[in-house]
């Protein structure tokens, strides 16, 4: 997917509760990010949120291994491809027009 595309349908499936970058952080490595474009950026950028994804799933851990040798986190700050698209799975599968990803802390 280009990185038009993904902003657009950022844009048209995501709640805009962040001003997002106008950039896709594509993968990252140690200290670094990678976006859509090439460019790289020292990642200064710590998470806002978690997963409760249970303990040692052995799809859980093949998916997570697949995912985080491309990227470990992307805040909600920044577009990226597979939220994007779980986003608009997720409302062309529901009443949702746009859905927003977070976690309570509970």
């Amino acid at each position: 997917m280009e990185t038009f595309q993904i902003i657009q349908d950022g844009d048209d499936y995501l709640l805009p509760v962040y001003n997002r970058q106008k950039i896709v952080i594509m993968r990252g490595e140690g200290t670094h990010v990678y976006d859509s474009e090439r460019m790289v950026y020292l990642d200064f950028f710590s998470g806002i949120a978690v997963n409760g994804l249970g303990q040692a799933h052995p799809k859980v851990v093949e998916a997570i291994i697949d995912e985080v040798q491309k990227l470990g986190h992307v805040s909600n700050y920044y577009y990226n491809e597979p939220n994007v698209k779980l986003a608009k799975l997720l409302c062309d599968v529901s009443f949702a027009k746009k859905v927003f990803f977070c976690n309570s802390g509970t």
